[in-house]
């Protein structure tokens, strides 16, 4: 039997014509995969030829790529929220509050321990806080570190005390400062007066009593999480009734003071504990005001 047809091998024939066929199939496949494209509604989603909808692909075409950007999802990335008003309203560290914690443990321990060690008993009705810490009293050491104390936790505390206004939080400083004045500038020994210490604690108990009236801030947060306790930080009203708190008993003070009352002592100490109770009042309030932050939140 002959194996040629005009001259031609009969498998070549046959193979020849389907090489060719399957050469044109891929070179079309090829080109679709090349040609640029568009997406459109159109397509569905899916990208085509530009100017007309993309091609019904009714056989097996070697384009991963192209069915993967038709059926993989574009991933949308959020925007960071950014606050401008310092960092949310969680900005009041820990040390902070520490400091403020410390204060009137500082203050009371000082004025009990100091009493306790006075040979003969120390009568603190009439007695003033400044006569355990005065030139020739038992331990004086011990009231001097109190107030001492006292002064530099004011100092920190005002320095944590982020969310209020700068005019509050310096006078609270000045404050403190002033009750380290007191400490530095002791009373000497007997029934004298000093004017350094006379000045340091007329500084120091109008500062920490006037300190609230402005620290309200002025300024509204813009963007971002500010936290539950921001409305009611602008409100003037709730400053100034502390501050009003505060210079009651500083004016019983005085008064006991100019008349040479019998509860001078008294009046005293509930001026100086009001004062160093009022910053961890604040301190504790803006840490348990403002909450945890919303999620996703990276302030």
């Amino acid at each position: 039997m002959s194996t040629k047809i005009n001259g031609r091998p009969i498998l070549a024939g046959i193979v020849e014509p389907y090489r060719d066929w399957c050469s044109g199939r891929l070179r079309a496949s090829i080109l679709k995969v090349i040609r640029p494209t568009r997406v459109g509604a159109d397509n569905h989603g899916c990208e085509g030829p530009i100017g007309r909808p993309g091609p019904e692909l009714r056989t097996p075409v070697f384009a991963p790529d192209l069915r993967a950007r038709c059926l993989t999802p574009v991933p949308v990335t959020r925007a960071r929220r950014v606050s401008t008003y310092g960092a949310g309203m969680r900005v009041v560290p820990g040390w902070a509050l520490a400091s403020a914690v410390a204060a009137p443990i500082l203050l009371v321990g000082g004025w009990t321990l100091g009493a306790a060690r006075q040979p003969g008993g120390f009568d603190q009705i009439t007695g003033t806080i400044s006569a355990l810490a005065a030139v020739g009293a038992t331990d004086r050491w011990i009231m001097t570190l109190g107030l001492a104390g006292l002064g530099l936790c004011h100092c920190v505390t005002a320095a944590g005390l982020r969310p209020l206004a700068p005019a509050g939080r310096a006078l609270l400083a000045l404050g403190g400062m002033g009750t380290l004045a007191v400490a530095a500038f002791p009373l000497p020994s007997g029934d004298g007066g000093s004017v350094p210490h006379t000045l340091a604690a007329a500084v120091a108990f109008g500062a920490l009593a006037l300190w609230p009236a402005l620290a309200p801030p002025r300024a509204k947060p813009t963007t971002g999480y500010a936290g539950p306790t921001a409305g009611y930080l602008r409100r003037r009203a709730p400053w100034v009734a502390l501050a009003v708190g505060l210079l009651l008993p500083v004016a019983w003070f005085v008064v006991e003071m100019a008349a040479g009352g019998e509860r001078v002592g008294l009046a005293e100490r509930v001026a100086a504990g009001a004062e160093a109770l009022a910053p961890l009042l604040v301190a504790a309030g803006l840490r348990r005001g403002a909450g945890p932050p919303p999620a996703g939140r990276r302030d």
